[in-house]
């Protein structure tokens, strides 16, 4: 028998080569590649690709309503943010065309943060109390008790001199859509004739009409300050 060299087994070495996909997940030249071919695919599908878009949206707007309404109030917030002379617009043209839902969101509003809107109030007086001072006085050039009375008289003179409400003795004169809330100060169809104790009570309280039917009227001149000319006689 002849001799047989016997070579060493061949220790094979396991294999350490893999792909980087399944290792390390797609590589950045993977990702750009599908983000191209996504949309290349959208340009060719544009209202398919809307159509899904806008699916997705809704589904997750109805998973997720909190973060929803959350993310809504942001956007909103920033642009009021970055657009304020449009955003004031905007909502005052919105509080003209809806005078009533306009009285009923504020009045609602007030009732809930009562503390903290007379607190902001006072804050701002002390801070601006030159411009307050303005436009109090500016205010009252417009609609104060005798200049109003007296230029509503002269602007319809049709419209009884008593007052709406309860009938009796008219002192003031009245804005049916308050200034506050955007009403306007110089329309005469926006005036109208109350007592002093109606227009009072009535601005301090935002009372409706029908709560004040059952308070009577208060006499002339009850509320008139002394050593002011009193120009609104009936």
């Amino acid at each position: 028998m002849q001799n047989q060299e016997i070579s060493e087994p061949q220790v094979i070495a396991p294999c350490t080569t893999t792909r980087s996909s399944k290792v390390n997940g797609p590589t950045d030249e993977a990702r750009e590649r599908k983000r191209e071919n996504s949309r290349r695919w959208r340009l060719r599908h544009r209202e398919q690709a809307r159509t899904e878009s806008r699916e997705r949206a809704r589904l997750w707007r109805a998973a997720h309503p909190k973060e929803t309404l959350a993310l809504a109030r942001e956007s909103m917030r920033l642009w009021r943010v970055r657009h304020q002379v449009e955003s004031r617009a905007k909502a005052r043209r919105w509080r003209i065309a809806h005078p009533q839902l306009t009285r009923v969101i504020a009045r609602r509003t007030y009732l809930r943060n009562k503390e903290r809107v007379a607190e902001h109030t006072r804050r701002w007086r002390v801070a601006n109390r030159t411009k307050w001072l303005e436009q109090k006085h500016l205010r009252y050039m417009k609609v104060g008790h005798a200049s109003s009375v007296r230029w509503l008289r002269r602007m319809r003179p049709d419209l009884p001199f008593v007052c709406a409400i309860g009938g009796g003795p008219a002192d003031h004169a009245d804005h049916l859509w308050p200034v506050s809330l955007g009403g306007p100060a110089d329309d005469p169809m926006n005036l109208r004739y109350l007592c002093a104790r109606h227009n009072t009570m009535r601005g301090a309280a935002r009372r409706t009409d029908r709560e004040l039917r059952e308070i009577p009227c208060s006499e002339a001149g009850s509320y008139h300050r002394p050593g002011r000319p009193r120009s609104a006689q009936p």
